[in-house]
Protein backbone atom coordinates (compact mmCIF):
# COMPACT_ATOMS: atom_id res chain seq x y z
CA UNK A 1 0.00 0.00 0.00
CA UNK A 2 1.42 3.31 -1.15
CA UNK A 3 1.37 5.93 0.99
CA UNK A 4 1.24 9.81 0.22
CA UNK A 5 4.08 11.45 -0.17
CA UNK A 6 4.83 13.54 3.26
CA UNK A 7 4.72 17.20 3.12
CA UNK A 8 7.93 18.52 3.63
CA UNK A 9 7.02 22.45 2.94
CA UNK A 10 7.97 25.09 6.14
CA UNK A 11 4.88 26.97 7.94
CA UNK A 12 7.64 29.52 8.42
CA UNK A 13 7.93 29.40 4.09
CA UNK A 14 4.02 29.09 3.30
CA UNK A 15 3.66 32.49 5.03
CA UNK A 16 6.95 34.23 3.45
CA UNK A 17 5.29 33.50 0.16
CA UNK A 18 2.14 34.33 1.36
CA UNK A 19 3.81 37.89 2.37
CA UNK A 20 5.63 37.93 -0.84
CA UNK A 21 2.43 38.03 -2.84
CA UNK A 22 0.47 40.07 -0.47
CA UNK A 23 3.21 42.77 -1.29
CA UNK A 24 3.27 42.38 -4.83
CA UNK A 25 -0.34 42.93 -5.14
CA UNK A 26 -0.03 46.39 -3.11
CA UNK A 27 3.35 47.38 -4.97
CA UNK A 28 0.91 46.60 -8.25
CA UNK A 29 -1.99 48.60 -6.59
CA UNK A 30 0.24 51.50 -5.64
CA UNK A 31 1.68 51.60 -9.08
CA UNK A 32 -2.41 51.78 -10.46
CA UNK A 33 -2.90 54.47 -7.89
CA UNK A 34 0.72 56.87 -9.05
CA UNK A 35 -0.27 56.01 -12.66
CA UNK A 36 -3.95 57.11 -12.13
CA UNK A 37 -2.60 60.09 -10.80
CA UNK A 38 -0.31 61.17 -13.44
CA UNK A 39 -2.75 60.40 -15.67
CA UNK A 40 -5.07 62.88 -14.06
CA UNK A 41 -2.39 65.72 -13.71
CA UNK A 42 -1.11 65.16 -17.38
CA UNK A 43 -5.13 65.84 -17.91
CA UNK A 44 -5.50 68.25 -15.83
CA UNK A 45 -2.39 70.07 -17.45
CA UNK A 46 -3.39 69.85 -20.98
CA UNK A 47 -6.90 70.97 -20.59
CA UNK A 48 -5.59 74.15 -18.55
CA UNK A 49 -3.49 74.27 -21.57
CA UNK A 50 -6.24 74.38 -23.86
CA UNK A 51 -8.17 76.96 -21.67
CA UNK A 52 -4.88 79.06 -21.26
CA UNK A 53 -4.88 78.72 -25.31
CA UNK A 54 -8.04 80.13 -25.61
CA UNK A 55 -8.04 82.72 -23.34
CA UNK A 56 -4.86 84.12 -24.33
CA UNK A 57 -6.34 84.06 -28.23
CA UNK A 58 -8.84 86.42 -27.42
CA UNK A 59 -6.75 89.32 -26.15
CA UNK A 60 -5.41 91.67 -28.12
CA UNK A 61 -1.52 90.63 -26.79
CA UNK A 62 1.35 90.28 -28.97
CA UNK A 63 4.70 89.90 -28.26
CA UNK A 64 7.85 91.51 -30.38
CA UNK A 65 10.60 88.92 -30.00
CA UNK A 66 12.69 89.97 -32.97
CA UNK A 67 15.97 90.86 -32.40
CA UNK A 68 15.76 94.32 -32.96
CA UNK A 69 12.11 94.74 -32.36
CA UNK A 70 10.87 95.30 -36.11
CA UNK A 71 7.64 94.63 -35.79
CA UNK A 72 6.47 97.12 -32.75
CA UNK A 73 5.24 100.37 -33.21
CA UNK A 74 7.23 103.23 -32.06
CA UNK A 75 5.93 105.46 -28.55
CA UNK A 76 5.71 108.09 -31.41
CA UNK A 77 3.34 106.27 -33.79
CA UNK A 78 0.89 104.83 -30.80
CA UNK A 79 0.64 108.43 -28.92
CA UNK A 80 -0.31 109.79 -32.52
CA UNK A 81 -2.79 106.62 -33.49
CA UNK A 82 -4.32 107.68 -30.37
CA UNK A 83 -5.59 110.81 -30.95
CA UNK A 84 -6.82 110.02 -34.59
CA UNK A 85 -10.71 111.25 -35.17
CA UNK A 86 -10.98 110.16 -38.55
CA UNK A 87 -11.42 106.94 -39.82
CA UNK A 88 -9.14 105.65 -42.37
CA UNK A 89 -8.11 102.73 -44.71
CA UNK A 90 -4.47 101.29 -45.37
CA UNK A 91 -4.95 99.37 -48.53
CA UNK A 92 -2.29 96.43 -49.31
CA UNK A 93 -1.80 95.76 -52.50
CA UNK A 94 -0.66 92.28 -52.97
CA UNK A 95 -1.51 89.38 -54.90
CA UNK A 96 -3.06 86.24 -52.87
CA UNK A 97 -1.01 84.56 -51.28
CA UNK A 98 2.60 86.27 -51.74
CA UNK A 99 1.78 89.11 -48.63
CA UNK A 100 5.16 89.95 -47.65
CA UNK A 101 4.59 88.55 -44.07
CA UNK A 102 6.97 91.54 -41.96
CA UNK A 103 5.26 94.32 -44.15
CA UNK A 104 1.54 92.48 -42.89
CA UNK A 105 2.11 91.92 -39.39
CA UNK A 106 3.58 95.31 -39.11
CA UNK A 107 0.41 97.09 -40.86
CA UNK A 108 -1.52 94.60 -38.02
CA UNK A 109 -0.29 96.26 -35.35
CA UNK A 110 -1.75 99.60 -36.59
CA UNK A 111 -5.04 98.09 -37.15
CA UNK A 112 -4.78 96.82 -33.52
CA UNK A 113 -3.67 99.91 -31.95
CA UNK A 114 -6.85 102.33 -33.31
CA UNK A 115 -10.36 101.30 -34.20
CA UNK A 116 -10.19 104.10 -36.57
CA UNK A 117 -7.97 102.18 -38.92
CA UNK A 118 -9.04 99.27 -41.22
CA UNK A 119 -6.82 97.00 -43.19
CA UNK A 120 -7.79 95.69 -46.37
CA UNK A 121 -5.28 93.53 -48.53
CA UNK A 122 -6.23 92.89 -52.16
CA UNK A 123 -4.55 92.41 -56.05
CA UNK A 124 -4.29 95.58 -57.78
CA UNK A 125 -4.52 93.81 -61.35
CA UNK A 126 -7.89 92.65 -60.63
CA UNK A 127 -9.40 96.13 -59.76
CA UNK A 128 -8.32 99.00 -62.25
CA UNK A 129 -10.89 101.31 -60.75
CA UNK A 130 -8.80 101.64 -57.06
CA UNK A 131 -5.56 102.09 -59.52
CA UNK A 132 -7.83 104.72 -61.57
CA UNK A 133 -8.73 106.24 -58.18
CA UNK A 134 -5.40 106.96 -56.43
CA UNK A 135 -2.66 106.77 -59.39
CA UNK A 136 -2.07 110.58 -59.55
CA UNK A 137 1.62 109.83 -61.43
CA UNK A 138 -0.40 108.02 -64.38
CA UNK A 139 2.52 105.04 -64.18
CA UNK A 140 -0.26 102.32 -62.15
CA UNK A 141 0.12 101.21 -58.87
CA UNK A 142 2.71 98.86 -58.40
CA UNK A 143 2.33 95.36 -56.82
CA UNK A 144 3.52 95.68 -53.36
CA UNK A 145 2.50 99.43 -52.70
CA UNK A 146 0.58 100.69 -49.90
CA UNK A 147 -2.17 103.46 -49.72
CA UNK A 148 -3.38 105.02 -46.93
CA UNK A 149 -6.49 107.01 -47.40
CA UNK A 150 -8.63 109.10 -44.77
CA UNK A 151 -12.54 108.66 -45.40
CA UNK A 152 -13.66 111.80 -44.39
CA UNK A 153 -11.57 114.35 -46.68
CA UNK A 154 -10.14 111.96 -49.43
CA UNK A 155 -6.52 112.76 -48.72
CA UNK A 156 -4.65 109.70 -49.46
CA UNK A 157 -1.08 109.11 -50.02
CA UNK A 158 0.52 106.10 -52.04
CA UNK A 159 3.75 104.34 -50.81
CA UNK A 160 5.64 102.40 -53.18
CA UNK A 161 7.20 99.01 -52.08
CA UNK A 162 10.61 100.11 -52.91
CA UNK A 163 10.25 102.14 -50.08
CA UNK A 164 8.87 100.21 -47.42
CA UNK A 165 12.73 98.89 -47.31
CA UNK A 166 16.01 100.34 -47.14
CA UNK A 167 18.48 98.29 -49.54
CA UNK A 168 21.79 98.79 -50.19
CA UNK A 169 25.01 96.46 -52.14
CA UNK A 170 26.74 94.02 -50.58
CA UNK A 171 30.51 94.70 -50.82
CA UNK A 172 31.53 91.07 -51.52
CA UNK A 173 28.61 89.66 -53.28
CA UNK A 174 27.31 93.01 -54.86
CA UNK A 175 23.70 92.40 -54.94
CA UNK A 176 21.46 94.46 -52.95
CA UNK A 177 19.85 93.37 -49.55
CA UNK A 178 17.71 94.32 -46.97
CA UNK A 179 19.48 97.39 -44.85
CA UNK A 180 16.03 97.75 -42.81
CA UNK A 181 12.51 98.24 -42.30
CA UNK A 182 10.80 101.48 -43.53
CA UNK A 183 7.51 100.97 -43.12
CA UNK A 184 6.35 102.14 -39.99
CA UNK A 185 8.71 105.32 -40.83
CA UNK A 186 6.57 105.71 -44.43
CA UNK A 187 3.30 104.50 -43.02
CA UNK A 188 3.18 107.00 -40.12
CA UNK A 189 4.39 109.77 -42.13
CA UNK A 190 1.37 108.56 -45.07
CA UNK A 191 -1.22 108.38 -41.66
CA UNK A 192 0.12 112.05 -41.21
CA UNK A 193 -0.61 113.61 -44.16
CA UNK A 194 -3.71 111.84 -45.02
CA UNK A 195 -5.57 112.90 -41.90
CA UNK A 196 -4.40 116.72 -42.13
CA UNK A 197 -1.04 116.73 -40.92
CA UNK A 198 1.35 119.11 -42.21
CA UNK A 199 4.16 119.63 -44.75
CA UNK A 200 6.96 121.12 -43.91
CA UNK A 201 9.04 123.41 -46.12
CA UNK A 202 12.33 123.51 -45.71
CA UNK A 203 14.68 125.52 -48.20
CA UNK A 204 18.08 125.05 -48.86
CA UNK A 205 20.44 127.97 -49.08
CA UNK A 206 23.06 128.03 -52.04
CA UNK A 207 25.63 130.23 -54.08
CA UNK A 208 28.25 129.69 -51.43
CA UNK A 209 29.71 125.95 -52.42
CA UNK A 210 27.26 124.94 -48.94
CA UNK A 211 26.30 121.31 -49.13
CA UNK A 212 22.75 119.51 -49.57
CA UNK A 213 20.63 117.20 -47.88
CA UNK A 214 21.09 115.06 -50.63
CA UNK A 215 24.85 115.09 -50.53
CA UNK A 216 24.52 114.00 -46.84
CA UNK A 217 22.44 110.91 -48.09
CA UNK A 218 19.20 112.25 -45.79
CA UNK A 219 16.73 113.61 -48.40
CA UNK A 220 14.49 110.48 -48.28
CA UNK A 221 14.57 110.65 -44.53
CA UNK A 222 13.35 114.08 -44.71
CA UNK A 223 11.02 113.00 -47.15
CA UNK A 224 9.72 110.46 -45.18
CA UNK A 225 9.06 112.88 -42.42
CA UNK A 226 6.52 115.20 -45.05
CA UNK A 227 9.19 117.42 -45.22
CA UNK A 228 9.57 119.32 -48.59
CA UNK A 229 12.75 120.45 -49.46
CA UNK A 230 13.74 123.34 -52.08
CA UNK A 231 16.63 124.96 -53.10
CA UNK A 232 16.51 129.22 -52.50
CA UNK A 233 19.42 131.63 -53.00
CA UNK A 234 19.20 134.44 -51.74
CA UNK A 235 21.16 136.52 -54.09
CA UNK A 236 18.25 136.10 -56.69
CA UNK A 237 15.32 137.45 -54.35
CA UNK A 238 14.78 139.99 -51.77
CA UNK A 239 13.30 138.16 -48.96
CA UNK A 240 12.89 134.78 -48.27
CA UNK A 241 9.01 132.72 -49.04
CA UNK A 242 6.32 133.60 -46.70
CA UNK A 243 5.76 129.11 -46.83
CA UNK A 244 9.28 128.52 -45.06
CA UNK A 245 9.08 126.46 -42.30
CA UNK A 246 13.33 126.20 -41.83
CA UNK A 247 16.04 127.36 -44.02
CA UNK A 248 19.01 125.83 -43.92
CA UNK A 249 22.97 126.63 -44.31
CA UNK A 250 25.03 123.51 -44.48
CA UNK A 251 28.76 124.54 -44.49
CA UNK A 252 29.32 127.72 -46.84
CA UNK A 253 32.55 128.50 -48.36
CA UNK A 254 32.30 132.01 -48.68
CA UNK A 255 30.74 134.50 -46.39
CA UNK A 256 26.77 135.69 -47.25
CA UNK A 257 26.13 139.12 -48.59
CA UNK A 258 25.08 142.17 -46.24
CA UNK A 259 21.57 141.85 -48.23
CA UNK A 260 21.38 137.96 -48.00
CA UNK A 261 22.23 138.46 -43.97
CA UNK A 262 19.14 140.68 -44.35
CA UNK A 263 16.67 138.82 -45.68
CA UNK A 264 17.43 136.37 -42.74
CA UNK A 265 17.22 138.72 -40.23
CA UNK A 266 14.06 139.75 -41.41
CA UNK A 267 12.94 136.30 -41.93
CA UNK A 268 13.93 135.42 -38.14
CA UNK A 269 12.46 138.34 -36.00
CA UNK A 270 8.92 137.02 -37.85
CA UNK A 271 9.13 133.76 -36.58
CA UNK A 272 11.17 131.82 -38.91
CA UNK A 273 13.84 128.97 -37.82
CA UNK A 274 17.39 128.12 -39.40
CA UNK A 275 19.68 125.75 -38.81
CA UNK A 276 23.20 126.76 -39.62
CA UNK A 277 26.51 123.78 -40.00
CA UNK A 278 29.38 126.22 -40.26
CA UNK A 279 32.61 124.79 -40.68
CA UNK A 280 36.36 126.66 -39.84
CA UNK A 281 37.64 128.44 -42.56
CA UNK A 282 40.88 130.40 -42.77
CA UNK A 283 38.75 133.69 -43.69
CA UNK A 284 35.71 134.51 -40.84
CA UNK A 285 32.51 134.33 -42.30
CA UNK A 286 31.81 137.95 -40.72
CA UNK A 287 28.51 138.40 -41.78
CA UNK A 288 26.86 136.00 -41.06
CA UNK A 289 28.57 135.22 -37.62
CA UNK A 290 27.52 138.67 -37.27
CA UNK A 291 23.81 137.20 -37.16
CA UNK A 292 24.46 134.21 -35.00
CA UNK A 293 26.06 136.83 -32.43
CA UNK A 294 22.52 138.65 -32.28
CA UNK A 295 21.19 135.05 -31.01
CA UNK A 296 23.27 134.57 -28.61
CA UNK A 297 26.06 132.29 -30.54
CA UNK A 298 29.57 133.15 -31.17
CA UNK A 299 32.37 131.35 -33.29
CA UNK A 300 35.75 130.63 -31.88
CA UNK A 301 37.81 130.75 -34.82
CA UNK A 302 39.70 127.41 -33.74
CA UNK A 303 39.00 123.71 -33.36
CA UNK A 304 38.48 121.26 -30.43
CA UNK A 305 41.48 118.70 -29.51
CA UNK A 306 40.48 116.08 -26.84
CA UNK A 307 42.42 115.46 -24.22
CA UNK A 308 40.27 112.93 -22.50
CA UNK A 309 40.25 108.91 -23.34
CA UNK A 310 36.97 108.06 -23.23
CA UNK A 311 35.80 111.41 -25.26
CA UNK A 312 38.42 110.34 -28.04
CA UNK A 313 37.56 108.03 -31.11
CA UNK A 314 41.07 105.65 -32.10
CA UNK A 315 43.10 107.87 -29.47
CA UNK A 316 42.65 111.08 -32.29
CA UNK A 317 42.15 113.93 -30.30
CA UNK A 318 40.47 115.73 -33.11
CA UNK A 319 38.01 112.93 -33.83
CA UNK A 320 35.35 113.55 -30.94
CA UNK A 321 32.99 111.53 -28.48
CA UNK A 322 31.69 114.63 -27.30
CA UNK A 323 29.26 114.52 -23.96
CA UNK A 324 25.23 115.33 -24.46
CA UNK A 325 23.28 118.03 -22.68
CA UNK A 326 20.08 118.45 -21.85
CA UNK A 327 17.18 119.12 -24.81
CA UNK A 328 14.54 117.20 -26.01
CA UNK A 329 16.79 116.97 -29.23
CA UNK A 330 19.20 114.59 -27.48
CA UNK A 331 16.18 112.49 -25.88
CA UNK A 332 16.12 109.64 -28.65
CA UNK A 333 19.56 109.44 -29.04
CA UNK A 334 20.17 108.81 -25.23
CA UNK A 335 16.95 106.49 -25.14
CA UNK A 336 18.98 104.26 -27.89
CA UNK A 337 22.37 104.73 -26.51
CA UNK A 338 24.21 105.83 -29.62
CA UNK A 339 27.70 107.49 -29.53
CA UNK A 340 28.12 110.90 -31.51
CA UNK A 341 31.02 111.64 -32.97
CA UNK A 342 32.55 114.98 -34.08
CA UNK A 343 35.71 115.43 -36.33
CA UNK A 344 37.57 118.96 -36.51
CA UNK A 345 34.81 120.90 -34.87
CA UNK A 346 34.63 124.45 -34.26
CA UNK A 347 34.45 125.34 -30.74
CA UNK A 348 31.17 127.79 -30.18
CA UNK A 349 30.75 130.32 -27.47
CA UNK A 350 27.93 132.57 -25.90
CA UNK A 351 27.77 135.99 -27.54
CA UNK A 352 27.98 138.83 -25.69
CA UNK A 353 25.66 140.69 -28.24
CA UNK A 354 22.83 138.11 -27.93
CA UNK A 355 19.00 139.53 -27.93
CA UNK A 356 16.40 139.50 -24.56
CA UNK A 357 14.34 136.97 -24.00
CA UNK A 358 16.33 133.90 -25.55
CA UNK A 359 16.81 129.99 -24.32
CA UNK A 360 20.50 128.51 -25.29
CA UNK A 361 21.02 124.95 -24.79
CA UNK A 362 24.45 123.67 -25.68
CA UNK A 363 23.42 120.32 -26.82
CA UNK A 364 26.68 118.61 -27.42
CA UNK A 365 30.20 119.78 -25.28
CA UNK A 366 33.94 118.64 -25.18
CA UNK A 367 35.25 117.28 -21.77
CA UNK A 368 37.18 119.56 -19.25
CA UNK A 369 40.34 117.73 -20.38
CA UNK A 370 39.92 119.61 -24.14
CA UNK A 371 41.79 122.34 -25.46
CA UNK A 372 40.83 124.83 -28.44
CA UNK A 373 43.50 125.26 -31.34
CA UNK A 374 43.66 128.63 -32.36
CA UNK A 375 46.83 128.38 -34.11
CA UNK A 376 45.75 126.95 -37.17
CA UNK A 377 49.89 127.22 -38.57
CA UNK A 378 50.23 124.11 -35.91
CA UNK A 379 49.53 120.75 -36.79
CA UNK A 380 50.55 119.42 -33.03
CA UNK A 381 48.42 116.93 -31.64
CA UNK A 382 48.94 117.84 -28.24
CA UNK A 383 48.85 121.09 -26.06
CA UNK A 384 50.85 124.32 -27.28
CA UNK A 385 51.27 127.66 -25.29
CA UNK A 386 48.49 129.40 -27.39
CA UNK A 387 46.19 126.69 -26.77
CA UNK A 388 42.52 127.77 -24.51
CA UNK A 389 41.22 125.04 -21.83
CA UNK A 390 38.03 123.53 -22.25
CA UNK A 391 35.07 122.88 -22.50
CA UNK A 392 33.55 124.19 -25.40
CA UNK A 393 30.13 123.53 -26.52
CA UNK A 394 30.24 122.39 -30.49
CA UNK A 395 26.39 123.01 -30.96
CA UNK A 396 23.95 125.32 -29.73
CA UNK A 397 19.87 124.78 -29.75
CA UNK A 398 18.28 128.62 -29.55
CA UNK A 399 14.68 129.79 -28.78
CA UNK A 400 14.00 133.23 -29.21
CA UNK A 401 10.46 133.72 -27.29
CA UNK A 402 10.01 137.73 -28.52
CA UNK A 403 8.96 140.48 -26.23
CA UNK A 404 5.39 139.93 -27.89
CA UNK A 405 3.62 136.90 -26.16
CA UNK A 406 1.25 136.55 -29.31
CA UNK A 407 4.43 136.93 -31.81
CA UNK A 408 5.63 133.42 -32.81
CA UNK A 409 9.42 132.50 -31.75
CA UNK A 410 11.90 131.31 -33.47
CA UNK A 411 14.40 128.51 -33.48
CA UNK A 412 17.99 127.89 -34.04
CA UNK A 413 20.67 125.47 -34.31
CA UNK A 414 24.27 126.27 -34.78
CA UNK A 415 26.51 123.36 -35.20
CA UNK A 416 30.19 124.03 -35.39
CA UNK A 417 30.44 121.53 -37.60
CA UNK A 418 29.29 119.55 -40.89
CA UNK A 419 31.40 116.82 -41.01
CA UNK A 420 29.94 114.82 -38.39
CA UNK A 421 27.40 114.12 -40.83
CA UNK A 422 29.01 114.30 -44.24
CA UNK A 423 29.64 110.45 -44.70
CA UNK A 424 32.33 111.43 -47.44
CA UNK A 425 34.47 112.61 -43.74
CA UNK A 426 33.30 110.49 -41.48
CA UNK A 427 33.45 107.36 -43.34
CA UNK A 428 33.42 104.29 -41.08
CA UNK A 429 33.35 106.86 -37.83
CA UNK A 430 29.84 107.83 -38.34
CA UNK A 431 27.26 105.71 -36.42
CA UNK A 432 23.89 106.08 -36.22
CA UNK A 433 23.50 108.62 -33.53
CA UNK A 434 25.31 111.34 -35.95
CA UNK A 435 22.39 110.80 -37.93
CA UNK A 436 19.54 110.81 -35.55
CA UNK A 437 21.56 114.07 -34.49
CA UNK A 438 21.08 115.72 -37.42
CA UNK A 439 17.24 114.32 -38.25
CA UNK A 440 16.17 115.81 -34.67
CA UNK A 441 17.51 119.35 -35.30
CA UNK A 442 15.50 119.74 -38.35
CA UNK A 443 12.53 118.18 -36.78
CA UNK A 444 12.99 120.28 -33.63
CA UNK A 445 13.79 123.31 -35.86
CA UNK A 446 10.69 123.15 -38.19
CA UNK A 447 8.73 122.90 -35.40
CA UNK A 448 5.88 120.38 -36.85
CA UNK A 449 7.73 117.88 -38.28
CA UNK A 450 6.37 114.38 -36.57
CA UNK A 451 6.86 111.20 -38.63
CA UNK A 452 10.90 112.51 -38.53
CA UNK A 453 11.40 111.42 -35.16
CA UNK A 454 10.67 107.73 -36.65
CA UNK A 455 13.21 105.80 -37.95
CA UNK A 456 13.95 102.38 -40.38
CA UNK A 457 14.85 99.76 -38.16
CA UNK A 458 18.09 97.55 -38.98
CA UNK A 459 17.84 94.25 -39.83
CA UNK A 460 21.70 94.28 -39.45
CA UNK A 461 23.33 93.28 -35.99
CA UNK A 462 24.67 96.99 -35.30
CA UNK A 463 28.45 96.36 -33.87
CA UNK A 464 28.56 97.56 -30.50
CA UNK A 465 30.13 101.05 -30.17
CA UNK A 466 32.50 101.64 -27.07
CA UNK A 467 34.94 104.54 -25.87
CA UNK A 468 38.53 103.90 -24.31
CA UNK A 469 36.92 103.09 -21.05
CA UNK A 470 34.78 100.88 -21.91
CA UNK A 471 36.91 99.14 -24.03
CA UNK A 472 39.39 98.77 -21.49
CA UNK A 473 36.62 97.73 -19.17
CA UNK A 474 35.31 94.68 -21.46
CA UNK A 475 39.17 93.76 -22.30
CA UNK A 476 39.65 92.94 -18.28
CA UNK A 477 36.58 91.34 -18.09
CA UNK A 478 36.58 88.83 -20.31
CA UNK A 479 40.59 88.25 -20.67
CA UNK A 480 41.43 88.77 -17.19
CA UNK A 481 38.13 88.39 -14.46
CA UNK A 482 36.44 85.36 -16.24
CA UNK A 483 39.56 82.98 -16.98
CA UNK A 484 40.87 83.98 -13.48
CA UNK A 485 37.33 83.49 -11.37
CA UNK A 486 37.56 79.81 -13.77
CA UNK A 487 40.87 78.56 -12.34
CA UNK A 488 40.52 79.84 -8.90
CA UNK A 489 37.54 77.28 -8.48
CA UNK A 490 39.28 74.91 -10.34
CA UNK A 491 42.06 75.44 -7.71
CA UNK A 492 40.15 75.01 -4.54
CA UNK A 493 38.09 71.72 -6.28
CA UNK A 494 41.64 70.44 -6.39
CA UNK A 495 42.37 71.62 -2.98
CA UNK A 496 39.55 69.85 -1.51
CA UNK A 497 39.98 66.33 -3.53
CA UNK A 498 43.59 65.81 -2.51
CA UNK A 499 42.87 66.49 0.84
CA UNK A 500 40.09 64.51 1.41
Amino acid sequence: MKTAPEDTTDPGDQGSSARQAHSARQAGLARFRHGGYAALITMLVLAALVFANLVVGQLPLKLDLSAMQLYSLSPQTLDFLKGLKEDLTIYGLFKPGREPSDIVEILRRYRDASPKIRLEFFDIDKSPSFSKKYDTSGQGLGQGSLVVAAAGSGRFKVIPYSELYRLSANQRTGQEEVQAIATEQRVTSAIIYATGGKTSIVYELGGHSEFTVEQLGLASDLAAGNIELRPLSLLSVTSIPSDADLVVELSPKSDLLPGEVESLKRFLEAGGNALFLIDRMKSPLGNLEGLINLYGVATTQGFVLEGGQSNTVAGRPNLLIPDLGKHSILDSIRAKNYLVTMLNAQGLDLSSLKKRNLKIDALVLSSPESWLRTDLGSDSMTRIASDRDGPFALAFAVEDRKDDPAARSSRLVVVGSSLFVLPEAMSQYMGPGNKELFLNMVAWSAKGSEGLGIRPKSTLLMPVQLNAHQAVLWILIIVVLLPGLVMAMGLVMWSRRRHR
